[in-house]
């Protein structure tokens, strides 16, 4: 059972680059909250929304703004504004990889492969039993996640496409 978690892990890469934009549903179990995310990939350079937080890495330099503009784009990438999600901007892939192999390594039975197709997209899944229920992750071959679901968030991809819109790789309000 922790090769078919090694197969979605596998699947599951941190590297990928696009092009690409996904837009997710976020639900943050805790307080029943749900955010939208959108992640735009081409090549080095990527932009993550979640909810009113933007992050940018252009492959050279790396910004956290608001979307709404209220505080303006600092340098770096400051995880900590969408702590209240219960996700980070690698949630798509680092992320989604990490918790796998937490949950893998914490894991109370067998787990199960199987395949799933979110928004149009086939997808490798496996659900890992862990103390107080299971976790779910499906990984596109593309490398990035189409469904997230464990104790804390449900994250689900609604819309996948191979095309990039340059300005949602900009800071919004540099």
């Amino acid at each position: 059972s922790s090769v078919k978690a090694g197969i979605v892990i596998r699947i599951i890469s941190p590297s990928t680059t696009g092009p690409a934009t996904a837009l997710y549903a976020v639900l943050t179990k805790f307080g029943n909250t749900t955010s939208s995310a959108t992640v735009t990939l081409d090549g080095n350079r990527r932009a993550i929304v979640v909810g009113n937080i933007q992050f940018v890495d252009n492959g050279s330099e790396q910004f956290t703004c608001t979307i709404d503009g209220t505080v303006p784009c600092k340098s770096g990438l400051n995880a900590a504004r969408v702590s209240d999600v219960g996700i980070t901007f690698d949630f798509y892939a680092a992320e989604a990889a990490r918790r796998l192999r937490r949950d893998a390594q914490s894991k109370v039975g067998p787990a199960t492969a199987s395949e799933e197709v979110i928004a149009n997209q086939q997808a490798t899944c496996v659900s890992v039993p862990v103390t107080g229920g299971s976790a779910t992750y499906c990984a596109m071959e593309n490398g990035m996640i189409a469904k997230l679901d464990d104790g804390d968030v449900l994250i689900v991809l609604g819309l996948l496409t191979p095309t990039v819109d340059p300005a949602r790789l900009e800071p919004v309000n540099p």
